[in-house]
């Protein structure tokens, strides 16, 4: 496949290295998302091994709860990732916009966080950690479905890995403090996200928080549940505890 094979229709998503497109197929009508980089930015901003990394995790896994990697191509300027485009959006925009109350019921939380369970448990019997686990990496499928996307960060590890990547918010402690870091901290990064979708934000920020006070906050592991009476929510005892236990500080007492 080449880039002549498909119509571009429009700019779905932008990243570091470049955008994603909804494109169609000539031939077939088949739509897919397109994620497209440019060869210079990732030379100069070393990150070659990064991208041949991220290919090989998606071409060693297939799950429903996981994007499928269709096709890779390139051309002298440019990097094509071919994968299936899901057409539901943001978890993020799930919880937010969608939302009238801005956060999700504990019945909804549930079902999306069994979905995320499934996902990584597929992802870490193949000692694969995604490392950006948030809602805007989430997307919902049309049979409403999450679908987990964008494995820019995913690496295989066997061990520890010392690496210092994803997004501020939901970066577990070890990373933040540099001890190296295993497949636990998708299982925290799991715990935010839970937690996000239940409360209508994420449980270590807070107004006016700079970003060295969140990182503070992380390290020490410690966050509350909404005033019931204040914030009109209530979130369930199984729920809290779940949390608790996936936003404990120490990795190795953690669940997951």
């Amino acid at each position: 496949m080449k880039p002549g094979d498909l119509h571009f229709h429009r700019i779905i998503g932008v990243g570091m290295f470049g955008r994603v497109w909804l494109v169609q197929h000539k031939v077939s009508r088949a739509v897919y998302a397109l994620k497209v980089m440019d060869k210079k930015e990732i030379v100069s901003r070393k990150m070659t091994k990064g991208v041949i990394r991220e290919k090989n995790v998606m071409i060693s896994v297939e799950h429903p709860f996981i994007v499928d990697l269709v096709s890779t191509f390139q051309d002298e300027q440019k990097l094509y990732m071919l994968q299936s485009y899901v057409q539901g959006g943001e978890l993020f925009g799930l919880i937010y916009n969608v939302s009238k109350k801005g956060y999700l019921s504990n019945d909804a939380g549930a079902f999306y966080g069994a979905c995320l369970v499934e996902a990584l448990g597929h992802l870490h019997e193949r000692h694969i950690c995604h490392r950006d686990l948030k809602p805007e990496n989430i997307l919902i499928n049309a049979d409403g479905y999450i679908v987990l996307v964008d494995f820019g960060f995913a690496k295989v590890v066997l061990d520890k890995t010392y690496t210092t990547c994803g997004s501020p918010e939901y970066m577990a402690p070890e990373i933040l403090l540099g001890k190296g870091h295993t497949l636990s901290v998708d299982h925290w990064a799991l715990g935010v996200v839970l937690y996000e979708m239940l409360v209508g934000q994420t449980p270590f920020i807070h107004v006016g928080a700079t970003r060295m006070t969140l990182f503070r906050r992380i390290c020490n592991g410690v966050f509350a549940f909404p005033n019931v009476k204040k914030h009109g929510m209530e979130v369930q005892s199984e729920a809290k505890s779940l949390i608790r236990g996936l936003l404990n500080k120490n990795c190795g007492e953690r669940l997951g």
